[in-house]
């Protein structure tokens, strides 16, 4: 008899409640047979990128039209250590990047040409809580949420006195997902996530103008973007 189930019986004093628990774990060890416990596991994953405007034309005879980027291809990596079963804490790298676009809603407005492209680093810490499926036990559902700072890489068609240049900026996210026991080691892990990032500029405020003379203004103080990513788990230690 394992030392796993010597130490569930004992839990028998506890109570009914007790008793019934410790069963159902037993259960879920039995049909997956991998432990719910302390762990370390490292995390790659692909996914898309859903973006928001990034900019307003504040002037040059375009007002009212936005800048933003297109939604996007995105991966990145996480390392998590965990050591409760039920949570833990991640540390996490994400890389995008798009086309900026112009969305026009002015007649006759142009933006006479290509915007450029940003590319962007994100860095995250993120707490994680997490709930085994009795019913699958394959199945572990968990929540998130975290803080963190993106660098922006931007290489934009703005005037020669721009100053445009990278930026760090800081933010919140919060997401929940699943992961799905493949074998002991490995996992298919499903996420989605939403990301709150400020920019630091008062709605409106000027940033820049382009080389055909359209200045632009941050759409807002934040910045929202969405996620939905595909990866897979290894459990580097147990």
């Amino acid at each position: 008899m394992s030392k796993r189930t010597l130490g569930s019986l004992k839990l028998v004093t506890g109570g009914l409640a007790a008793l019934s628990l410790c069963l159902t774990v037993g259960t879920a060890f039995a049909q997956t047979g991998r432990p719910y416990g302390p762990s370390t596991e490292l995390t790659v994953f692909n996914g898309y990128h859903i973006a928001q405007d990034l900019y307003t034309v504040v002037s040059g005879g375009g007002s009212g039209s936005t800048v933003g980027m297109s939604n996007s291809y995105m991966y990145g990596a996480r390392l998590g250590f965990y050591p409760q079963p039920y949570g833990g804490l991640e540390l996490g790298w994400t890389h995008t990047g798009a086309d900026v676009t112009v969305n026009s809603v002015y007649n006759g407005y142009l933006p006479g040409g290509a915007l450029g492209r940003i590319d962007y680093d994100a860095y995250d810490v993120n707490f994680v809580g997490r709930q085994h499926n009795f019913a699958n036990p394959k199945v572990t559902g968990f929540g998130t949420i975290g803080f963190g700072w993106m660098v922006t890489h931007p290489d934009l068609v703005t005037a020669p006195n721009a100053g445009l240049g990278s930026n760090t900026l800081f933010g919140i996210n919060f997401g929940m997902g699943a992961n799905v026991a493949m074998n002991q080691k490995l996992d298919l892990r499903l996420e989605g996530r939403w990301k709150i990032t400020g920019t630091h500029v008062t709605t409106g405020t000027y940033t820049y103008c382009d080389y055909w003379g359209y200045c632009y203004g941050y759409s807002s103080s934040s910045y929202n973007t969405g996620e939905f990513t595909a990866g897979l788990t290894y459990k580097l230690a147990r």
